[in-house]
C-alpha cells in the first residue's frame, strides 16, 4: 500500500467500527451536529490558511500598504527608464559610453565610440575627465575609421573618487557623460 496522504489514512467506513466507536475525526461529521452559527462560521472561516498573498490583502489597510508599495516601485522603475543611462550618449551619429575603475591611487578612465551609421567619424577627438567635479585628466586623439574604438586615461587620486565626468569635443560638438568609479 502507498501512503498517499492523510487522505489515504482515512478508513473505508468514515472512521466508525461496527460496535459504535468513533476512530477517527471527521470535521464535516461534526460540523452536521453543530448550530447553524457555527456551520456560518466554518464556511466563512474555514480551516484553509490565506497564503502570503492572502495575508497582505487580508484588511483595507493592508491591501493599501501594498498597493502603495507596487505604485512605489512601479515608479521608481518608470523614471528610471524614462531618465536613462547618464554614461553613454550620442554625438553626431556616434555612441560614446564612459568607464572608470580605481586602482590603487590611479583610475582608469575608458571612453568607447561605437558607430551607429554606417561611416565612423574621422578627425580629432577631445576628452577632459573630471573626478567628483575636480578636473582629472585630458587627452587629445585622432578618431579612426574603425568602427568601434577605445581611448583610454589615466588620473591620480590619491582620495577615492565617486563620480567621473567626461567632457567629449568630435567635429565641433560637445557630450557630457557621467558614471560612477568602480
Amino acid at each position: 500500500m502507498v501512503n498517499k496522504g492523510p487522505e489515504s489514512r482515512i478508513p473505508e467506513d468514515g472512521g466508525i467500527s461496527e460496535d459504535g466507536i468513533v476512530r477517527h475525526y471527521s470535521r464535516e461529521r461534526r460540523l452536521a451536529n453543530a448550530s447553524p452559527e457555527v456551520r456560518w462560521l466554518s464556511r466563512q472561516y474555514g480551516a484553509k490558511r490565506p497564503g502570503i498573498l492572502g495575508s497582505l490583502l487580508a484588511t483595507g489597510p493592508l491591501r493599501f500598504m501594498f498597493f502603495a508599495l507596487l505604485l512605489f516601485m512601479a515608479a521608481g522603475a518608470l523614471l528610471s527608464f524614462l531618465a536613462g543611462r547618464e554614461d553613454s550618449g550620442l554625438l553626431g551619429g556616434q555612441l560614446y559610453k564612459a568607464a572608470a575603475f580605481r586602482f590603487g591611487d590611479t583610475v582608469y578612465i575608458t571612453v568607447i565610440r561605437n558607430s551607429r551609421d554606417g561611416e565612423a567619424y574621422q578627425g580629432p577627438l577631445s576628452l577632459a575627465a573630471y573626478l567628483d567635479g575636480r578636473p582629472a585628466a585630458s587627452g587629445n586623439f585622432a578618431a579612426g575609421p574603425a568602427a568601434k574604438e577605445e581611448y583610454r586615461l589615466t588620473a591620480s587620486s590619491p582620495e577615492p573618487a565617486r563620480r567621473l565626468a567626461v567632457r567629449v569635443e568630435a567635429g565641433g560638438l560637445k557630450l557630457e557623460l557621467t558614471a560612477p568609479v568602480k
